[in-house]
């Protein structure tokens, strides 16, 4: 099992990186689909804020999303404009980072 400690760290590190690389880009930015395979920016950080949904559960934290916000985000990717994943994903970070201090 992992140590909550080491988590914590691992979680704070992917928070450093990801913000680096979403800085100025707007929510259309993030429904890009690159000519790779591969999700685009907005589901790949829906995916990540609907797993830490889970894992804010375990803790007994209230969740970010209901479950049917966070079930887009489970298995295929979503491009709805109405989604701004950035803001979710700040509020994600910012739960984790109070938690993580507290």
């Amino acid at each position: 099992m992992i140590a909550p400690e080491l988590l914590a760290e691992l979680f704070a590190i992917n928070y450093r990186v990801i913000r680096r690389q979403v800085d100025g880009l707007t929510h259309e930015d993030s429904l890009l689909q690159l000519p790779f395979r591969g999700n685009c920016l907005n589901w790949v950080l829906g995916h990540i804020v609907a797993t830490r949904n889970r894992a804010l559960a375990l803790l007994g934290e209230p969740p970010i999303w209901s479950e049917a916000e966070a079930a887009r985000y489970a298995t295929a990717p979503n491009r709805s404009p109405a989604t701004q994943m950035h803001s979710r994903w700040k509020r994600s970070c910012a739960t984790w980072t109070a938690r993580r201090s507290g």
